[in-house]
């Protein structure tokens, strides 16, 4: 479809706005700007030791009744193991070679700036030369600094290190690719405008990060002054990563019962939370403190963690979406919305259940479909489990049919597609994969139905055109007319004569052509749109796309097909070279011949560079920053 004109109304910066995926906190980064100016010349002189040097990361201790997860293990051993195989456990970790996943053999070259890995009493290190410009090291000519902190083991890593000025931390510029096995510069992993640079992020864990990837975390500074320049931050926290008391609250009084009273069923003056056992609402705010968009209500200096069981309101404040008459994005082009308010990126799963039917008529919750011990119960893998905590009753429609009658919803009557069918399961027409994050799509959380009118206000794809790829907004206009009795709206001639999929992908914004990217190898979409044969030609264009992320996406897409040549595609490589791996794809495809022009594929089974071209014209080139 053409380019959506921007809206004339105003446009806001979101506030402060943090998702749980490693550092959404990436709009933060101005807030610290002034951390990475250098010390006097004076405190030049000063050698720190790399005894110091490793002494300078925010403290782990206990404090405010908290007494850590391996107080939990005395008398909840399954519970335990479960929390243990998750990945949660593992979102901030200390840095030891053992928990350490990238690989320190080769050196590793970007942006000018060199960075040479070791280890030191089981310990990562690495040494920089020629350093960022914004980097923040200690004063002096230090170039070797320890890595102290990492963030994520699921699918990237990222190491934070000691600048030297109390327990401030900064980032390595660089980020760990699990799956790739590769280095590479982190602002490459974010969805951010081509310019966007890696930096040090000084700060933005301290203040940041530690919110959601920590548990009970303390921001504390030195002073009420942080333009001083020897300002720096005291960071505590009772648990490196998401642990036991992040959710069922500080357990020292629950401890010191149980162990005191252990045959007593119920001990009315425990304090301790059990999620399941609250109302929907309050259950769903433990998770909502994460996974929504929350910020705490403190001061710079003292900023308050959520406590469970208690309103999330008490200490936090919960922003609501734009209005609908305003702009989602801000003059940066950051945003967290889609137009009407609908959350665009990961990390933001309760703001968008909360917005449902089912959880403000009813009593949907996260634990409707998640659960964060595995049971034992549950056959799968520990880490398929972990994936998305998913409850077995509800990978496919139990949580749905829980509440809604499968005798009407469960019928081909309803659904319109056969029993057995991915387009029979709930999820995939009422929370499809329209919310970007960790380099992939994820499912909405806000549960709507397809509608062609909402694609057309929002520019967020339907359910419909996100399966059936190969399919024009008018072909599903015409079936929710036939099948639900959907007014059908004005169409362009694009959009009577094109997939919807194909026009979002050379004519979107960059969000937007990420999440065509992802579902180009979803494997229902795939099968129902007999992808294996169209596909490739046009991911092979979105190899040469300006975001970084959104050619990293498609060249993972493009690995679920059978290559003519298995070429490995390196979305980082000079654009000299991306387009000639975008032109062997595009030149050597060639599919059954057909009639086929909703799919930019000319009769004789190539694709149609004309027409491709003329959307590419016609392409979004605003600035996009998804936080997550």
């Amino acid at each position: 479809m053409p380019a959506k004109p921007r809206h004339p109304f105003p446009r806001r910066l979101p506030l402060a706005l943090l998702g749980v995926v490693l550092i959404g906190a990436a709009a933060l980064l101005t807030r610290f700007s002034e951390l990475r100016k250098p010390a006097p010349a004076a405190k030049a002189a000063i050698a720190i030791s790399d005894t110091e040097l490793l002494a300078m990361r925010p403290k782990e201790e206990p404090h405010d009744g908290f007494v850590g997860s391996s107080a939990c293990v005395e008398c909840h051993e399954n519970q335990h193991r479960a929390w243990s195989d998750s990945w949660h456990r593992t979102m901030t970790q200390e840095a030891k070679m053992d928990t350490f996943m990238g690989t320190i053999d080769q050196p590793v070259e970007w942006e000018g700036s060199r960075y040479e890995f070791s280890q030191r009493d089981g310990r990562p290190w690495f040494h920089v030369s020629n350093p960022p410009d914004d980097f923040s090291p200690i004063p002096g000519d230090r170039r070797d600094y320890p890595i102290v902190l990492t963030t994520g083991s699921h699918l990237m890593q990222l190491g934070w290190f000691p600048i030297g000025r109390a327990n401030t931390l900064g980032l390595l510029p660089i980020a760990f690719l699990k799956e790739d096995q590769r280095w590479v510069p982190h602002a490459s992993i974010f969805l951010q405008p081509p310019d966007a640079r890696s930096s040090t992020r000084v700060g933005i864990w301290n203040d940041g990060c530690l919110r959601c990837h920590s548990t009970g975390p303390e921001t504390r500074h030195e002073n009420d002054n942080r333009f001083d320049a020897g300002f720096g931050f005291t960071t505590r926290v009772a648990e490196f990563g998401i642990a036991c008391e992040a959710c069922h609250g500080p357990g020292k009084k629950h401890v010191t019962l149980r162990r005191e009273k252990p045959a007593a069923a119920n001990i009315a003056d425990d304090p301790i939370v059990n999620p399941s056992s609250l109302d929907h609402r309050r259950a769903s705010e433990i998770c909502g403190a994460c996974h929504g968009n929350a910020n705490p209500r403190g001061t710079f200096r003292a900023t308050p963690f959520h406590l469970p069981g208690h309103a999330l309101s008490e200490r936090y404040r919960v922003h609501e979406p734009p209005a609908k008459d305003s702009d989602s994005l801000s003059e940066d082009g950051t945003t967290m919305y889609w137009p009407d308010g609908m959350a665009r990126v990961s990390g933001a799963e309760f703001s968008g259940m909360r917005a449902s039917r089912c959880y403000t008529d009813g009593d949907l919750s996260c634990l409707s479909c998640h659960t964060l011990h595995q049971s034992r119960a549950d056959n799968r893998p520990s880490k398929e489990w972990a994936s998305d905590m998913l409850r077995p009753d509800a990978i496919e429609d139990g949580a749905c049919l829980h509440c809604h009658d499968p005798g009407r919803f469960a019928e081909r009557s309803h659904t319109i597609h056969a029993p057995e069918s991915t387009g029979s399961r709930c999820n995939n027409c009422h929370m499809p994969h329209t919310s970007y994050g960790l380099l992939k799509a994820i499912r909405s959380h806000k549960i709507t139905s397809p509608s062609v009118r909402e694609t057309l206000d929002t520019g967020r794809l339907n359910a419909c055109n996100l399966c059936h790829l190969d399919k024009t907004l008018d072909w599903t206009a015409k079936h929710l007319k036939k099948r639900y009795n959907q007014a059908p709206p004005s169409l362009t001639r694009d959009q009577n004569q094109i997939s919807a999929a194909l026009l979002q992908a050379m004519t979107g914004d960059a969000g937007q052509r990420a999440l065509i990217a992802w579902a180009m190898s979803w494997k229902p979409a795939m099968d129902i749109s007999d992808g294996v044969n169209w596909i490739p030609p046009h991911l092979a264009v979105l190899l040469r796309d300006p975001y970084s992320a959104v050619r990293y996406i498609a060249a993972k897409s493009l690995n679920a097909y059978p290559l003519p040549d298995q070429t490995r595609f390196d979305y980082l490589a000079p654009e000299e070279d991306r387009a000639r791996q975008s032109s062997t794809v595009i030149d050597s495809w060639k599919t059954p011949a057909g009639n086929h022009p909703e799919r930019l594929i000319t009769p004789t089974g190539q694709l149609d560079r004309e027409h491709t071209a003329r959307l590419l014209k016609l392409r979004d080139d605003s600035d996009i920053t998804l936080l997550e």
